[in-house]
């Protein structure tokens, strides 16, 4: 199967649309069992067989795209189809058959109307060959090629891969991207206890004289305690606010980089909340408990 032929398309029981207007579809040529060997349902009507050649009907199959985008809540089976793919004036085909919509560009783009031909009927000259098996994919390589070779001795075969290998392929940037986004998400959330940490033992050693004072009027270590955490969680809360509002305007920037997530994802936002609070929470832990043991006598000795 090759990359798809990106064209225009429309209903022949129609009016011609205006230049410009048409809508467009990846038109891709097949062979028979295509469909059952890539493991996309059929879900109306029936694949090609090997009398859709060069002098029968014209026939396509279109993907359940198509038909929401031409035929809503219509059957489209029988209907007919110009579809501009075949010398300039293209070609009228008609559809004998609906498949599930399938990804077949890549992982992170989304779905598109795809018109599927038969290959006798639309041939070309770069195709994939595809092969299910139920035993290692690469162990049945030189078998294949040599299937090939029977078939057309001039035609070469190469870049042979596993699906597995085509999908990793297709992933690697994303992976890539988010490894990235992961690495420095932890250094931020590194940086940010580290910084919760120094402006408590900051706050803690400015207020060694009133802790003091505090204690020799007959505060316990547990109001000290609550008091220095108190005010770090107030800290924490404030710039988690902040941080998850700026966040919001700022992630629909990422928007490309994301699958099967929306840019305001309710979830993500909130263990993100939860997670800053108690690396926080743990940051504050120490001062706070320095400030328990703040004495008298090092309050008056404070400068």
């Amino acid at each position: 199967i090759p990359g798809g032929i990106g064209t225009r398309f429309y209903r022949l029981d129609r009016p011609v649309p205006v230049d410009g207007q048409a809508p467009s579809t990846q038109v891709r040529p097949v062979t028979p069992g295509f469909f059952r060997t890539m493991g996309t349902p059929l879900r109306a009507g029936r694949d090609f067989t090997d009398a859709d050649r060069e002098g029968a009907p014209a026939v396509a199959i279109v993907s359940e795209g198509v038909v929401r985008q031409l035929y809503p809540g219509e059957d489209p089976l029988g209907k007919r189809l110009q579809v501009n793919a075949r010398g300039p004036n293209g070609q009228q085909v008609e559809i004998v058959g609906v498949v599930a919509d399938a990804r077949l560009g890549s992982l992170d783009t989304e779905t598109r109307a795809a018109v599927y031909l038969p290959n006798g009927q639309l041939s070309m000259g770069l195709m994939t060959f595809v092969v299910r098996t139920a035993v290692p994919p690469l162990s049945l390589s030189n078998s294949v090629a040599e299937v090939v070779r029977r078939l057309d001795p001039e035609v070469p075969v190469a870049d042979v891969r596993t699906m597995e290998q085509v999908v990793g392929l297709s992933l690697a940037r994303p992976r890539t991207l988010s490894v990235l986004l992961t690495a420095f998400a932890l250094i931020a959330l590194l940086l940010a206890a580290v910084g919760v940490y120094g402006v408590m033992s900051y706050s803690v050693s400015q207020r060694t004289r009133e802790i003091g004072v505090r204690m020799a009027l007959g505060a316990t270590a547990e109001s000290v305690f609550r008091m220095v955490l108190g005010q770090a969680l107030r800290l924490v809360a404030a710039g988690t606010a902040a941080g998850l509002i700026a966040a919001a305007l700022l992630t629909r920037m990422l928007e490309t980089l994301l699958f099967q997530t929306g840019p305001l994802d309710v979830p993500t936002f909130a263990a993100t909340a939860v997670v800053l609070v108690v690396v926080a929470t743990l940051a504050s832990f120490i001062p706070a408990l320095r400030g328990t043991r703040i004495t008298p006598t090092e309050a008056l000795r404070a400068e």
